[in-house]
């Protein structure tokens, strides 16, 4: 069942989750490839609102079809997160979000590699 939202919050949620999912996989490619300190990977929802739409109107509506699509959407692969870290269930639970798959560079991947042999 997904979440009920306008065509045109849909659309520019959909565009907007596509955005987030490539800033939050390339965060986390970063913490693992050394670029970036542990942590820096995940994005607070106060955040990411001035990311969701131009439109300061629409823009807390956008997000919040993004959340509430990211919650039933596991294989998204866009973690919401409580304050604690666990996983939210609840829209008014999320306010933080990590990706669980990261973006590297194949520099990046051959190193870990490298030492993950040695």
């Amino acid at each position: 069942q997904q979440p009920c939202c306008t065509k045109d919050i849909l659309n520019k949620s959909l565009k907007f989750l596509y955005k987030l999912f490539e800033s939050l996989s390339s965060r986390k490619g970063q913490v693992l490839c050394g670029g970036a300190r542990p942590g820096e990977d995940i994005m607070k929802v106060t955040d990411l609102i001035t990311l969701a739409d131009s439109d300061s109107e629409s823009a807390s509506e956008v997000l919040d079809c993004s959340l509430k699509h990211i919650l039933v959407n596991p294989h998204w692969k866009i973690r919401a997160l409580k304050d604690d870290g666990s996983p939210a269930s609840k829209l008014e639970d999320v306010t933080k979000l990590d990706s669980q798959v990261p973006y590297m560079s194949f520099l990046c991947r051959l190193q870990r590699s490298l030492f993950g042999v040695l």
